[in-house]
Parts: C-alpha cells; structure tokens; sequence
C-alpha cells in the first residue's frame, strides 16, 4: 500500500508575546475606562496559553503530492519583525498578533471578516500596544510600584489554570517566555492600571464643580414634553401601488369612523391594529418628544387629551392616534441628573488628561509605526 510521509521541522520561537491571565484585579468604572483593550490592564481577558500560535506560523509544502511519492512538510517560522517602536523599545508582530484576538473572534481573520474592518482593528491593536508602552514608560517616571503579593497572586491563578507548574512552564516555554518574562509583563500591565486609576482619581469633579457647570447649563438638563399614546397601525408594503395605498387609507378610514361612531379606541386597535402593541390595545404608553416618527409625534403632540387623530400616512402604512394625559417639559434638578452628569464629565476630563498625557510623551519617546 503507497503510504504519504509528512516530515516536519519546527524552529524554536523565540520573543513570543503572551498575556497574563488577571483573575480579581478592581475594575475602574466603565466611564472612565475610555481605553481599549490593552490601554487598561483590568480588560485584559486572555485566551489560554495552549490555545494561541506561535506568530506569523506557516505551513510550507516544498512539493506536490503526487501518487506513491514522499511529500516533505516543513514548518515554519517567519521572522518576528517589528510592528512599531517606541523610543527604543520595539513592538513585535507577534505582540500584535496576540493583541489582535482581543479584537477579532476566534476564525474570523481569515474568513468572512471585510479586509477593511480587519486592518482597521489591526490598527487599533497595534495604537493599544503603542500607548501601553508610551504610559509604562510614564508609570516608571512616577516611580508607580506593583507590590510583590499582586503579581505573586496573578501567578497563583495562572498555575491553577494549567494544573501544575510544570505544565504552565512548558506553556510560557512554547511562547519563548519564562515565568520571570511573565512576571514581567503582570508588572508592566498592573503599573500602566495604577497610572490609569491615578489619572482617574485626577480627574473628579468636586461638588462645587458639579453645581457650577449645572447652573451654566440649566438648559440642557430638561425632561422633554410626555404624552399618554394610543395606536392603531394599517400596515401598507412600502412598495406597494398607489391602487393598493389608496385601500388600505380606506380600510383605516373604516375603523377611523367605527371610534367616532362609539366603539371604544382600545377594542378597535385590540381587534384590527396590525402592529405588536395591539395586545395592549394599541397602548404605546408614555412618550417623550423625539421618540416618534416625525408624522406621528407632530400628530399626537397637536391632540387635546382625549381626542383622537385623522389617518396619518408613514412609510409603514396608516395610523390613527389617540391622546391620553398629556406632560409639560419639566426642568430637572441637580440631584436628578447628579449621577449622570458627574460620570459625564469625569469621563471627558479623564480622556481629556489622558490624550495630554500621551501627546506630551509620543514628544518624550517618539513613535515609529512600520505596519504598511
């Protein structure tokens, strides 16, 4: 029997990039958070160890299968070039790779994934890597320090992982790591955090703040005009003939007049309203300005409480409206908007500070990008 021989030659990577595994680190608040993935180490979700390949692996058949003839295979490595530089510290591609499927789901990047989209998350991975360095560099000029139980801890977790330290050093071992590298690499994330939740704390608005830019923008804080809405939908295909519109505003015209001739607004939207709401007898519930289509709200909003609207043509078909109870805008308070309006503009003066941070540092460590 012709057998096919499969002979491969694996060269040891060297340089690999591997993220740590963070299992109880304190998460910042969403809204100051700002950055993306790599930006803040407390979002750092990584896969497995065993789970990622080696950077830039191919698979190289030197020759043809051919019918009772031996086929070699050789498994290669291409060169681990660099991505980008960061005064003199270099961002390999094999970093960015690993980086890279943070952003992409698993099987996507060489599959149905628009090449587009998948340069553009490359590209957003790779300026994540270049701010982690940018801010690591910042962190060491502040003398931030990651206390010993923190990184021991996270290593703890890692070994718990894999089962036994052992099997977790031979899978730093297939990245080109060491538990030192690794080591090294929770210290760099953890102290790029506590710059962040430095940065953040910096960043706080003080009561003061807070009722000063209140006061001066009163205006924008107001809950807009309320209406009670009830609903019936005629449904019409919006490419349907004028003949086939003209049939259904006459079929809405019916039931129109069976509400003006007593039958009660609710039976006729329950009985023959052709939208979702007609379980709830057409009850739309209330509604704030800007949350109707244009034509509805224009005619639900001119209504008296009670009255009910003529037939309103949308590109979905024909409505009819009735008014309920109806709400006048009402200006909030600070304490009903204190919430809101203190995450909002903590979150714009934290990303403010941090986009002056790293302007001032790509000045310090200037910034080589050699991805085409």
């Amino acid at each position: 029997m012709k057998t096919v021989k499969q002979v491969k030659k694996v060269k040891q990577f060297k340089g690999g990039s591997l993220l740590p595994y963070f299992p109880s680190l304190p998460f910042l608040p969403l809204s100051l958070t700002l950055l993306t993935f790599f930006t803040c180490l407390t979002y750092l979700t990584c896969l497995p160890f065993s789970s990622m390949a080696l950077a830039g692996e191919t698979i190289k058949e030197v020759k043809e299968v051919q019918e009772g003839k031996e086929v070699e295979k050789v498994k290669e490595v291409k060169e681990d070039k660099e991505a980008a530089r960061v005064g003199d510290v270099a961002i390999k591609e094999s970093e960015l790779d690993d980086a890279l499927r943070k952003y992409v789901p698993p099987g996507s990047m060489h599959g149905s994934m628009d090449a587009s989209k998948r340069e553009g998350f490359r590209k957003d991975a790779l300026n994540d890597l270049v701010e982690v360095e940018l801010l690591y560099n910042e962190a060491k000029s502040r003398e931030i320090t990651v206390p010993r139980d923190v990184i021991e801890k996270v290593v703890e977790e890692n070994l718990k992982r894999f089962g036994s330290e052992e099997k977790f050093k031979e899978a730093l071992k297939k990245e080109g790591a060491t538990i030192d590298s690794f080591r090294e690499k929770i210290t760099k994330y953890r102290m790029v955090n506590m710059l962040m939740e430095k940065i953040a704390k910096e960043s706080e608005y003080s009561d003061e703040e807070l009722k000063g830019y209140f006061e001066n923008n009163r205006a924008k804080y107001k809950r807009p005009e309320a209406l009670h809405v009830w609903h019936i939908l005629v449904k019409v295909n919006p490419g349907a003939s004028e003949d086939e519109w003209l049939k259904k505003k006459e079929y809405a015209e019916e039931l129109l007049q069976k509400i003006k001739s007593g039958e009660d607004f609710r039976d006729v939207a329950y009985k023959y309203s052709e939208d979702a709401y007609k379980v709830k007898e057409g009850d739309l519930g209330i509604v704030h300005r800007g949350q109707l289509e244009p034509e509805i709200e224009e005619a639900a909003f001119s209504l008296k409480e009670g009255e009910v609207s003529g037939t309103v043509r949308t590109i979905h078909g024909f409505h009819i409206i009735k008014a309920g109870e109806k709400k006048p805008e009402e200006q909030l308070s600070l304490d009903e908007v204190k919430p809101k309006l203190k995450n909002e503009l903590h979150g714009n003066r934290f990303k403010e500070k941090k986009a002056a941070l790293l302007e001032k540092l790509r000045q310090q460590y200037p910034v080589k990008i050699y991805l085409k």
